[in-house]
């Protein structure tokens, strides 16, 4: 279903129709029946050719894809130094046609931190679900899509045990409903996992991952997205203090994975960051180039993945199986061995 809008003024001037699609249905005869649905996501924008390039595939993506519902974005968005409105304005001119059709999901970066966020706060409302309270809801927030949790938190406030986003955050994922939503998705700025040498001195990280990865474990995280760093990489599934999980099928199939695999994209227009540390075990793909991620969630047990770059080749794949079930009943191996993928936009 979608739902058609304009926005007028306080005279008689409206906006031209914009739409955007609504959440699926998840019921059928009293059962419950989750459809499938796809979402894209990124970090690190700005106002540049490259943004252009990637709003582009977006949109192309979009055009080409109903089933993709929603997007999300890691912060960093426009890259409005000093809180630049001028930047601020071009970029939602730039991403018009993307943020009026499509509901679009965004956390705090550190550069959005100006004049305490108030670009941020003033453009965005992300009040849905459980939120912290009305003070902090567009700051950290979540939401249930179908059979999965969204979780968006903030490296930029404080998370330390006892903080008011650490107290919430465990709040949240004590009244998750594995039934309704056997996947949960968390989204932030900063990584705790990267090997990129732009992040060989951001101490955030490690003071994220001390505090938080040990709730990914006692919650059963599967996936956490992040921007910071202008490159992609992916990690195993992985737990606080613990070595990689074995994959399936080479380094990209998790069969009833334990840990949470994390994924860096900062990769949405920002000037890449080329220069990599020494390969750490729980790396598993990375590269530096500009595009972006499509997840797919298939049913209550499959999700897949795969980093499109914007010249619409796929740098990378990754799937999530949570039952003990045949690979074939995805199809996706199939798509996987036809290397590149045929596809890449679907």
């Amino acid at each position: 279903m979608q739902v058609y809008y304009r926005i007028s003024d306080d005279g008689n001037q409206t906006t031209e129709e914009f739409s955007f699609p609504t959440a699926l249905g998840n019921s059928y005869n009293g059962r419950k029946k989750n459809v499938p649905f796809k979402f894209l996501t990124y970090g690190d924008m700005n106002v540049n050719q490259d943004s252009e390039d990637t709003l582009r595939l977006i949109k192309k993506i979009i055009k080409s894809d109903p089933d993709v519902r929603f997007i999300i974005h890691q912060g960093d968005i426009p890259y409005a130094w000093n809180g630049d409105e001028n930047i601020w304005d071009r970029w939602g001119d730039l991403a018009q046609p993307v943020t009026a059709n499509m509901p679009y999901m965004v956390v705090v970066g550190n550069h959005e931190s100006d004049a305490g966020f108030k670009a941020y706060k003033h453009r965005f409302t992300n009040s849905t679900g459980r939120n912290s309270n009305s003070k902090e809801g567009n700051i950290y927030y979540s939401f249930n899509y179908q059979n999965v949790h969204f979780i968006g938190l903030s490296t930029e406030h404080n998370f330390s045990r006892g903080s008011r986003q650490y107290n919430w955050l465990k709040s949240d994922l004590k009244n998750i409903d594995e039934d309704e939503t056997p996947f949960t998705i968390i989204y932030t700025h900063r990584p705790m996992y990267c090997s990129n040498s732009n992040h060989h001195e951001d101490d955030i990280g490690p003071k994220f991952r001390d505090a938080i990865e040990p709730l990914f474990k006692d919650y059963k995280i599967d996936l956490v997205l992040y921007g910071h760093v202008h490159a992609y990489e992916r990690t195993c599934s992985i737990s606080f203090k613990s070595k990689c999980e074995k994959s399936v099928l080479g380094k990209y199939y998790y069969k009833e994975p334990k840990g949470t695999i994390h994924l860096v994209i900062g990769t949405a227009g920002y000037e890449s960051n080329q220069e990599w540390e020494v390969k750490p075990s729980w790396s598993k793909y990375r590269e530096t180039s500009h595009g972006l991620v499509m997840i797919t969630v298939a049913d209550n047990t499959l999700l897949y993945g795969k980093y499109i770059r914007n010249d619409e080749t796929v740098g990378d794949v990754f799937m999530i199986d949570k039952e003990s079930t045949p690979l074939k009943k995805s199809g996706l191996l199939k798509e996987k061995k036809s290397d590149p993928v045929q596809n890449p936009l679907k």
